[in-house]
C-alpha cells in the first residue's frame, strides 16, 4: 500500500490522478541566436591612450532590437597595450538578429606627449559575442 492510498484510507479523501508533466528538452528547444554583444578596444602601444568610441546604428529609421545604446561616445583609458571593454549591447528580442551597426574608435591627442610617439599608436576595434 502507497502513501497516498494510506492518507486517502485514513483520511477519506480521494487523491485525483495528475496528468503527466509534458516538458521538452532545452537543447532542441531553445533560441540560439547570440543575446549579448561585447565591443572591446585594444591598444597597440606602451603608454597611455585615450579614446573615444562611437557606436552608431547604421539604418536609425527601423525600430531597433537593442535595449541599451547610447547616443553619446564612449569613454576609454587604455595602459600599456590593454584589452577594455567598451560597452554590453542586449537585445530584446532573442529570435530576431542584432540591428546593424557601425564603430568609429578616435584618439584624443594626448598634449603631454611629443609628436614623435604620437604616431606610434594604433587602434584596434573588435567586436565579440559574449556568451
Amino acid at each position: 500500500m502507497s502513501w497516498d492510498e494510506k492518507r486517502e484510507a485514513k483520511d477519506g479523501i480521494e487523491v485525483p490522478d495528475m496528468p503527466a508533466l509534458v516538458t521538452f528538452p532545452f537543447n532542441e528547444h531553445k533560441l540560439v541566436a547570440p543575446l549579448i554583444l561585447r565591443i572591446e578596444v585594444s591598444g597597440i602601444a606602451n603608454g597611455q591612450q585615450d579614446l573615444f568610441v562611437k557606436v552608431a546604428r547604421k539604418n536609425p529609421q527601423e525600430p531597433t532590437n537593442l535595449r541599451n545604446l547610447a547616443s553619446m561616445p564612449y569613454f576609454k583609458k587604455l595602459w600599456n597595450a590593454g584589452t577594455e571593454s567598451v560597452c554590453h549591447l542586449v537585445k530584446i528580442d532573442p529570435s530576431k538578429p542584432f540591428d546593424a551597426l557601425s564603430l568609429e574608435v578616435i584618439e584624443k591627442a594626448l598634449t603631454s606627449s611629443p609628436p614623435e610617439t604620437s604616431s606610434q599608436f594604433l587602434h584596434h576595434a573588435a567586436v565579440q559575442n559574449a556568451m
